[in-house]
């Protein structure tokens, strides 16, 4: 499985990451966050693949999903290197429990779609990929014991971030 995050800026790819799936945490599960660290969680938004494709137009790309997901991406402030960090860490990106696809509005199923179609056209999609949009704001994490509610938008789910 892949887990492919896309950073948007005004409905262009500015970066791209490709995560293992050793780092995926449901959100179910807490996430500790160490003594002496300043964390912030950026908003993930997107799909999960439930069917092989190669070269898949946009056109045809919501064929290719039915579920969509949130989820986010905890990461400490103040280390110095921090994206050589970021993303190789297991719990680097807590999920939520994927819900009903049909409810994401028009212009953010666009994106996923054209999303779908750039990833494809250079790497085959297998069922269980994810294919996530990163949305711009983080959220700062106290290092204290309480839960985080990741609102629903756009026809994502809502879920809550426990934090210990």
């Amino acid at each position: 499985m892949k887990v492919l995050v896309s950073y948007i800026d005004d409905n262009h790819i500015t970066a791209t990451a490709l995560i293992c799936d050793s780092a995926i945490t449901r959100c179910k599960d807490p996430f500790f966050v160490p003594d002496g660290r300043e964390w912030q969680a950026l908003v993930l938004r997107g799909v999960v693949i439930d069917r092989l494709g190669k070269g898949i137009s946009s056109r045809f790309a919501d064929r290719y999903y039915s579920q969509c997901l949130s989820a986010a991406h905890p990461f400490a402030t103040n280390i110095p290197d921090q994206d050589a960090y970021r993303w190789g860490r297991d719990g680097a990106l807590i999920v939520s429990p994927p819900s009903d696809a049909s409810q994401i509005v028009s212009d953010k199923r666009e994106l996923l779609n054209n999303l779908i179609a750039e990833y494809s056209s250079s790497m085959t999609l297998k069922t269980g990929d994810m294919i996530l949009m990163a949305e711009p704001g983080s959220i700062l994490i106290e290092p204290k014991s309480y839960n985080i509610d990741i609102p629903p938008s756009n026809g994502f789910p809502r879920f809550t971030l426990k934090i210990r």
